[in-house]
């Protein structure tokens, strides 16, 4: 049986978490991540990291919390 990391996600036989797919919708993320509604939900994973400069699902879940709190 695999072993399951945080939420859910995969683990390796390392036990490194496997990365978000870069082409994951933020609609579809925002389902999981409730605080990316903030995004379009059309943008892309990738899409959001170049644009802001960011690297992991971690800073943009970040980001996103800090624009809501802008509003």
């Amino acid at each position: 049986m695999t072993e399951r990391g945080l939420d859910g996600r995969a683990v390796d036989e390392n036990k490194r978490i496997r990365e978000k797919n870069g082409a994951a919708l933020m609609g579809n993320l925002a389902k999981t991540y409730p605080e990316l509604r903030v995004f379009s939900p059309q943008a892309t994973l990738t899409g959001i990291r170049k644009r802001h400069g960011v690297t992991s699902i971690a800073e943009v879940r970040r980001l996103a919390a800090k624009k809501a709190s802008q509003r």
